[in-house]
């Protein structure tokens, strides 16, 4: 596996219209995987939900209390 620096080298010898093709895939590289990392997040928040796992309240001395117990 090529080491990061190196394929920093890479990525500065190239020209400016490379460069930001590059930028442009590598930007949506990440919002898929922040958008995976979502779902991920949405689906054991689903499983939390149905085990009784999450805490919800309006009171805010409950919630102190629920935190301190943490």
């Amino acid at each position: 596996m090529p080491r990061f620096t190196d394929i920093v080298d890479e990525v500065a010898a190239l020209e400016t219209e490379q460069m930001e093709e590059m930028r442009d895939i590598i930007n949506k590289l990440l919002i898929e995987k922040k958008r995976e990392l979502y779902l991920q997040q949405y689906k054991q928040a689903l499983t939390d939900s149905k085990e009784g796992k999450l805490f919800s309240s309006t009171n805010i001395d409950e919630i102190s209390k629920w935190l301190l117990e943490k």
